[in-house]
């Protein structure tokens, strides 16, 4: 069945980044209070929040259908003697930073997925994004990530004088898993973990590019042209030698929806959503030289699931939760590192988009010592819906997308101090 699969020699490389978290030697700090405030409604089914790189007061929501709509705020977040509850003023610019409606394939859970700011953006205005591409009626999409220059002198234009450089496309063969968010690690290469398509195999098919974490060098081979499956350009010369896709770094993910690196040690945290029984939350310490195989479909969690692997190497969650009991869709989270609020510093927040009752529908840990999460959802003043994303500003404030049923009810909130 996985004819095809990872070496058995790299099965378990950097397993013994987990021995860090050694609960038994560290004090886990006291619980963090917070509180979140309404920033903007009346979103049309967003799926993204990505901060501008260098300016605090902008953020880009992305939208399903294939908008990315800048948010320009003067955050004003308390007044003095008084409680902390809104941030404001909030502009909505009226035309989007871009439009790919036209292109995008919205059904499910594809769309416009991801959007990543190259690290010298100040200087090339070098921009990404990832999204499904419509091919045609009664046709399955194409995951793509596609490159785009902003406009100088201005966050909310592209420049439309530039031609978009496809990195990467390959076809899909089903409309579920595609995964989330991208981003630029510490290393300059750009992240982009995949979804398993609904297909288990894939995720230890070292010739198939889902149900793994990509990694790509978008610095070498700039402006060739990507053709789908054909994997030839923006290659690290030094991601793992696995002989398959060679954008793959590491194997063996369901469905990574919420990911991110920590902005101070540049680890990787991974919410991987399980399939019938344990939601997981997976590590990757820096700098790693890849290989790490997170299990799936061997082990759902830390839980035996296919074929008789799991716990053949693989490199096991640092916490997994009941799929039924606790919730049913992880949505994974940043370490918090802003200066708003002082106690949640260190700690990893995530989410469950499926939550069977209100408090748990907000989870903390140290990132040091992670396991056994403080839930917050009673103490918030708002009610949260259901939590699609997470994302950072410049200076690491956090935000919270949310949504209904009701496609125009999604919500922008902002992490501040508990009243």
């Amino acid at each position: 069945m996985f004819a095809r699969s990872l070496p058995a020699a790299l099965l378990g490389l950097s397993v013994s980044a987990l021995l860090s978290f050694s609960v038994a030697t560290a004090q886990r700090p006291a619980s963090p209070q917070f509180d979140i405030a309404l920033v903007h409604g009346n979103l049309n089914s967003p799926t993204e929040v990505v901060g501008h790189p260098s300016d605090p007061g902008i953020v880009y929501v992305l939208l399903k259908e294939g908008i990315i709509q800048p948010l320009s705020s003067t955050p004003q977040i308390g007044r003095p003697g008084g409680p902390i509850r809104t941030i404001g003023p909030i502009r909505t610019i009226v035309r989007p930073l871009l439009d790919l409606t036209a292109v995008v394939d919205s059904a499910l859970e594809q769309g416009l997925l991801g959007l990543a700011f190259h690290p010298e953006f100040a200087s090339n205005r070098r921009f990404f994004v990832k999204y499904n591409e419509f091919v045609g009626p009664q046709m399955f999409s194409h995951m793509v990530i596609d490159e785009y220059r902003m406009a100088v002198g201005t966050p909310y234009w592209i420049d439309a004088s530039f031609t978009p450089v496809r990195i990467f496309c390959a076809a899909t063969l089903e409309q579920h898993h595609m995964g989330g968010g991208i981003h630029f690690g510490a290393d300059g290469r750009l992240w982009a973990p995949l979804g398993d398509n609904e297909d288990p195999t894939s995720a230890q098919d070292i010739f198939s590019p889902f149900g793994k974490v990509l990694r790509f060098d978008v610095d070498v081979n700039v402006g060739q042209q990507a053709q789908c499956g054909v994997f030839q350009f923006y290659i690290p010369n030094d991601n793992p030698p696995l002989g398959g896709v060679p954008y793959i770094f590491s194997v063996g993910l369901r469905n990574p929806y919420g990911w991110s690196f920590d902005r101070t040690t540049n680890d990787l945290w991974i919410g991987d959503v399980g399939q019938n029984s344990r939601d997981e939350i997976d590590f990757m310490s820096f700098p790693s030289v890849g290989g790490e195989n997170y299990g799936w479909p061997f082990c759902e969690g830390d839980l035996p699931y296919m074929g008789g692997g799991c716990g053949g190497g693989q490199t096991s969650p640092v916490y997994a939760y009941d799929h039924v009991a606790a919730g049913g869709a992880v949505i994974g989270g940043f370490v918090y590192r802003g200066t708003d609020v002082p106690s949640l510093q260190g700690h990893y927040l995530f989410a469950d988009y499926k939550f069977l009752g209100l408090d748990e529908i907000l989870r903390s840990f140290p990132a040091m010592t992670p396991g056994s999460p403080t839930s917050h959802g009673n103490s918030l003043s708002v009610a949260l819906w259901e939590p699609v994303a997470f994302g950072e500003n410049a200076t690491g404030e956090l935000f919270i997308l949310d949504h209904r049923a009701n496609p125009n009810q999604g919500r922008l909130f902002r992490i501040i101090p508990a009243p």
